[in-house]
């Protein structure tokens, strides 16, 4: 009898819990949020909110209730996620110096396109810069997020590589060898493929196929990224391209390897068309809603922004531009230069990505998501384990792991795919499929959850 009061004491405890978990985080996603509350006020309703996340997480760890994994998880971890009242925005960090390190043979410093990759498997990620002259420039990470050495000059087979005029790099593992190979657009159209072996060495193929064709885009200056926003496993290609003034993002559809041309990207249900040209664009989760949203820059006078347009999980919707983490003002950003290039890495290996981005002069900025420090805090706990990298490919290092953890790997779904013990800080999860994943790690002292992208 005693354990069935303490089983309807427990239950009647964690539901009230939850009940007042979704009722304070609705008041907090109120439109009218900053209005009505003060910075004050709102600081102490997202205590409460964070407090009453950790009061969950200690009862079901402390009574068993299964909690990470089904839906109640997702919903928790969304709504703690979308939680964002005045003050998120972004944040400059401090960022590499990189002209003062420009190979000497590679003159031209302007248009350059960059790529953030562990191409060689070092357990650091590396600057990739493709140049105007058509070059692919190496500033490679000494191990604590610094680039202290010259670039050098990538090779492929022995020889510079060289697509001619502006190159822009990406790096995917297309082909599932757990390699990451480079993709050059260049100005003409086609996107060159380089194979990786593994330890960043490369070898030239020919050009990236569409259809049964070489991908020959609809403009001028290729430059290429891979997502997969649609969620099937795998990595879509989007070129954002030039044509006559304008900026547009072509999209072509992977199939197990096999990519076939979709569309122009639709925006409102309409195709994008970007009023300036050099387009440059990027795909990143940091509302942490389970969507790819996208990031673009373009060239022009003034244009010395990036907009972001919102991914709802079916449609992406008008543009916002990005802005400083400066409270109710909403401060647009005018410090990334004109013709930037974006891409997002978790370099310092925080568990969190930062915008990198590139501009015409090959001046490089760094910026962090959330709050200003002097405003309302995010919710985070700085004991928290974290996995990284994320997305990951092969392996995941957790970070404040204090004793040997099982780890349980959920998909998207809820449905647990994989579990493992005792393991000591490295797990490798090459054997996933692309996507989406919540993981479960408890080492004893502690149950955290945290959404992984496996590419």
């Amino acid at each position: 009898m005693k354990k069935k009061l303490l089983f309807s004491n427990v239950g009647h405890q964690w539901n009230a819990l939850v009940s007042k978990f979704f009722r304070l985080q609705r008041r907090i996603n109120s439109p009218v949020f900053a209005e009505v509350y003060s910075e004050k006020q709102q600081k102490s309703l997202l205590g409460k909110l964070q407090n009453l996340y950790h009061r969950l997480e200690k009862l079901q760890y402390n009574v068993g209730i299964k909690l990470a994994g089904t839906a109640l998880a997702l919903m928790l971890i969304s709504a703690v996620a979308s939680a964002q009242p005045a003050g998120y925005g972004w944040r400059k960090t401090t960022a590499p110096e990189l002209k003062s390190k420009w190979d000497p043979n590679s003159h031209d410093h302007t248009f350059p396109s960059i790529a953030i990759a562990d191409a060689d498997k070092d357990g650091d990620d590396d600057i990739y810069v493709g140049t105007q002259d058509g070059y692919l420039l190496l500033f490679k990470n000494d191990g604590s997020g610094a680039f202290p050495d010259s670039s050098i000059k990538v090779q492929a087979d022995g020889a510079d590589i060289d697509v001619g005029f502006y190159l822009a790099p990406a790096f995917a593992d297309l082909d599932g060898d757990g390699n990451l190979d480079l993709y050059a657009g260049e100005y003409y159209g086609k996107i060159w493929v380089f194979t990786n072996d593994g330890l960043g060495n490369f070898t030239a193929g020919p050009p990236l196929q569409a259809d049964g064709v070489d991908i020959q885009i609809n403009g001028y200056y290729a430059n290429p990224t891979f997502a997969d926003v649609d969620k099937d496993g795998d990595l879509d290609l989007y070129v954002a391209t030039t044509n006559s003034g304008y900026g547009a993002i072509e999209v072509y559809k992977n199939n197990g390897g096999v990519f076939t041309h979709d569309a122009d990207f639709v925006v409102d249900g309409a195709p994008l068309v970007i009023g300036y040209a050099y387009t440059s664009c990027a795909f990143a989760d940091m509302d942490k809603d389970g969507n790819m949203d996208l990031y673009v820059a373009s060239g022009g006078d003034g244009r010395d922004f990036i907009n972001y347009y919102g991914n709802n999980g079916t449609s992406f919707g008008a543009p916002d531009t990005l802005v400083y983490a400066d409270s109710v003002a909403k401060t647009i950003i005018h410090e990334f230069g004109t013709y930037s290039d974006p891409t997002f890495a978790d370099v310092d290996k925080d568990g969190e990505l930062e915008l990198w981005a590139l501009d015409l002069s090959c001046n490089l900025s760094v910026w962090k998501y959330g709050v200003s420090n002097t405003n309302v805090p995010t919710i985070q706990d700085n004991n928290r384990i974290v996995a990284y990298p994320n997305p990951a490919t092969d392996y995941i290092t957790f970070k404040r792991l204090k004793n040997l953890a099982t780890v349980k790997i959920f998909n998207s779904q809820g449905t647990m795919v994989a579990e493992y013990y005792d393991v000591d800080g490295r797990l490798n999860i090459s054997n996933l499929n692309r996507g989406m994943y919540f993981i479960e790690v408890n080492d004893g002292s502690k149950i955290f959850t945290q959404k992984l992208v496996k590419e």
